[in-house]
C-alpha cells in the first residue's frame, strides 16, 4: 500500500491568490493601470518558496530511500522541460515570421538561432538584443527564468540535502553571498 501524501488546500489558496495578483499585476500594466496588484512581484517569491517546499515533502522521504541525484534531475527536467520548449519556439516561430513576412532588419538570423538554441537548453543568453527580446536573461521567454532557477534550485537541494545542517546552512550562506553583493552595492531593481 502506497502512503498517501499530504495535500493542503490552504496552500491551494494561496497558490490561486498570488496567481491572480500577478495576472492583475501584468493586465494593469498593459491597461495603463500600474498601481493594480504592484507588489504582485512578491507572488513570484511566494512560488518559488511554496515550490521548494512542496518539493520537499513530495521527494524527502524518496531521496531519503536513495534516490540518486542524477534520477532526480530528469525527473524535474520531464517535468519542467517540455513548457521551456514550448514557450522557446512559440516565441522563435513568431520573430522568424517577423523576419520573412515583415521584413525585419533588426532581427537576425543568427542571433535567433543562437537565442533559440540557448532557450531550447534553458541556458541564459546575456548578450541578447532588444530586437529579440534583450536584456532579459532568455529574451524569448521572459519568464523562463524562473524554471531556469527552479532547476538549479532543485538539483542543488538533492545534491546538497545529505550535507548536515551545519554544512548546509554553510552552504547556502555561501552561495547566496555573491548575489547578495550587487543589491547591497546598487540597491533592489524592485
Amino acid at each position: 500500500m502506497t502512503r498517501q501524501r499530504p495535500h493542503y488546500a490552504a496552500l491551494d489558496g494561496l497558490r490561486g491568490l498570488a496567481a491572480i495578483s500577478v495576472l492583475l499585476f501584468h493586465l494593469g500594466h498593459w491597461q495603463g493601470h500600474p498601481w493594480l496588484a504592484a507588489n504582485a512581484g512578491l507572488a513570484v517569491d511566494f512560488f518559488f518558496c511554496l515550490s521548494g517546499y512542496v518539493l520537499s515533502v513530495a521527494y524527502r522521504d524518496t531521496l531519503d530511500q536513495g534516490m540518486a541525484t542524477r534520477t532526480f534531475a530528469v525527473l524535474r527536467l520531464v517535468r519542467l522541460m517540455p513548457l521551456v520548449i514550448l514557450g522557446t519556439l512559440i516565441s522563435a516561430a513568431y520573430l522568424a515570421a517577423r523576419i520573412v513576412l515583415l521584413h525585419d532588419s533588426t532581427i537576425t538570423v543568427a542571433e535567433l538561432s543562437r537565442a533559440t538554441a540557448f532557450g531550447l537548453l534553458c541556458l541564459p543568453m546575456l548578450d541578447a538584443s532588444r530586437a529579440i527580446g534583450g536584456p532579459q536573461v532568455f529574451p524569448l521567454n521572459g519568464p523562463q527564468y524562473t524554471l531556469f532557477l527552479e532547476i538549479v534550485v532543485n538539483i542543488a537541494w538533492a545534491a546538497l540535502r545529505r550535507i548536515d545542517g551545519m554544512g548546509s546552512a554553510l552552504a547556502i550562506v555561501a552561495a547566496g553571498y555573491p548575489l547578495a553583493i550587487p543589491t547591497a552595492t546598487r540597491g533592489s531593481s524592485r
